[in-house]
């Protein structure tokens, strides 16, 4: 803490300076008037005598004191600036160097969520309350050009996934090395802390997870452009991979833009468009079809390709009659689908804020080539499923939300408002809402998936109430009602799947 005498200004501080001794001497001057006759009296009977000092002393002394002054406020600014920082605020806890091109921040948040299937007559869908992430974060940066992120999973199974560095000498382009999110999927690449709804949208169960790559990454024009391009081991649908199976890698490339971010239209600003794309090979077996299955909002499978375990129905299909009649079990792995060859995915995404309003849509198109083993190893087919959404979301308290979140202005608090200053509040109170479907290519069935099990169409409704007790913890009810096509025995369609869900998000 800087001294309330260090922060006198320079002249009141001389002014001070003087006065000060000023008074001492005033007052001998005072006192001598007496030991001036005295002194007279004492030379007069022969004693010493004294004098007062000179102006040219007084000034000289006051000259050595403010130096002493301005030496101590160097001293104490150099002490400042050679002191390493540590600071807890909305972006988590972090250590800066002194030279400040080192930093480390600590982040962490949780998820704990709560579902309830309705009507699940059977019982085939436990209600649960789960632990869906539980993640600390790991990052910063190290002399000044060199960045780091390491972010575990210890939610269900532990995994990690992010571990990379960064060389980062121009904010243009940062070359990143390790394990991160691949940049494909709009809600994919969005923090899981500033989701709108608990569970994704059909969309992201096409597009990969965390993978391991080499990527080239960067933004221009104030960050109104931004691109992401890089070669990873190749993840299949809805998965991350720490080792590849092959020798082929994915290409995946992403350009976004929000062209009036910096401008002067306001209802503009907030606009952002963009296009992502990727491609690869993949080559499966019986054991690793290198085949995604794909799940309702409930975390349901609701279509896999055909495996070694259903490989007893899998051939015969009356193509006149669209009848799909059990046979014999099949030799060796020839029933089960793999991967055989390349996948290309389309995926362009978009998003809208302005006021309170927020909409967010994308649409995705997962291209395939499939075939069987064995017997049937002749067999393939180029097989295409695609999936959309649009999001719309509204926060009743008048706040502005962003891809990024946004924080309520007058947070919950029973103790007289918070450091900020800001007075007792209800928080802030967010209504969404949803629709996204995917379709499976209908050429999939009934030799590459079983229409039995199977569904060829999945579209969901889902409503959700959001309540912002502050920038660290929210609260979440969603409702998720899907309907089917096909899945079911016999031709018929799956049962609907109605779940809610409850969450407590707490992140710093």
């Amino acid at each position: 803490m800087r001294s309330p005498f260090l922060s006198v200004p320079s002249p009141w501080a001389a002014l001070s300076v003087i006065t000060a001794l000023s008074l001492p001497t005033v007052a001998r001057a005072a006192d001598a008037a007496i030991p001036i006759d005295s002194a007279r009296g004492q030379a007069a009977s022969g004693g010493p005598a004294e004098t007062a000092p000179s102006l040219e002393e007084l000034d000289g002394k006051i000259r050595l004191l403010e130096r002493k002054l301005e030496v101590k406020e160097e001293e104490e600014a150099a002490r400042k600036e050679q002191a390493a920082a540590v600071t807890a605020g909305k972006d988590g806890f972090s250590l800066i160097s002194a030279d400040k091109e080192s930093t480390l921040k600590f982040k962490f948040f949780q998820h704990t969520d709560g579902r309830y299937y309705f009507e699940d007559g059977d019982n085939k869908l436990p209600n649960t309350l789960l632990l869906r992430r539980v993640r600390p974060v790991l990052e910063g940066t190290v002399g000044k050009y060199y960045n780091f992120r390491v972010q575990p999973e210890f939610a269900a199974t532990f995994q990690i996934l992010d571990a990379y560095g960064e060389l980062a000498f121009w904010p243009g382009a940062r070359l990143r090395i390790g394990k991160s999110k691949t940049p494909l999927g709009l809600e994919r690449i969005q923090s899981s802390q500033d989701m709108a709804l608990v569970e994704f949208a059909h969309p992201t169960s096409l597009t990969p997870n965390y993978d391991l790559g080499i990527s080239l990454l960067g933004d221009f024009l104030d960050e109104s452009i931004g691109y992401y391009v890089g070669v990873f081991n190749g993840a299949v649908d809805g998965a991350s991979r720490d080792a590849d199976l092959n020798d082929d890698k994915d290409l995946i490339g992403r350009v976004f833009a929000q062209p009036f971010k910096n401008g002067r239209v306001e209802p503009l600003q907030g606009l952002g468009l963009g296009f992502a794309a990727s491609w690869g090979k993949r080559f499966g077996d019986a054991a690793n079809t290198e085949l995604a299955a794909y799940k309702t909002e409930g975390q349901q499978t609701f279509y896999a390709y055909r495996s070694v375990a259903d490989k007893a129905s899998a051939v015969a299909y009356n193509a006149a009659t669209k009848a799909v009649s059990n046979t014999a079990a099949v030799a060796g792995d020839s029933g089960t689908a793999r991967a055989v060859g390349g996948q290309y995915r389309l995926n362009p995404q978009g998003y809208w804020y302005f006021g309170p309003f927020g909409l967010l849509g994308e649409y995705i198109a997962s291209t395939q080539e499939v075939g069987k083993g064995g017997a049937n190893a002749g067999e393939k087919a180029t097989l295409t499923t695609t999936a959309w959404q649009a999001t719309a979301s509204w926060v009743l308290t008048g706040e502005s939300p962003s891809f990024k979140g946004f924080k309520p202005r007058h947070p919950v608090s029973l103790s007289g408002g918070d450091a900020g200053g800001n007075a007792n509040g209800f928080g802030a109170l967010e209504l969404v809402a949803r629709y996204s479907r995917l379709d499976a290519d209908a050429d999939a069935f009934p030799l590459y998936a079983n229409p039995a099990s199977a569904a060829e169409e999945a579209a969901t409704w889902t409503a959700g109430l959001n309540w912002y007790l502050s920038r660290y913890a929210k609260l979440s009810a969603d409702y998720a009602w899907t309907e089917f096509r096909g899945g079911g025995a016999s031709g018929a369609d799956r049962p609907e799947e109605k779940t809610f869900f409850g969450r407590l998000q707490t992140a710093f």
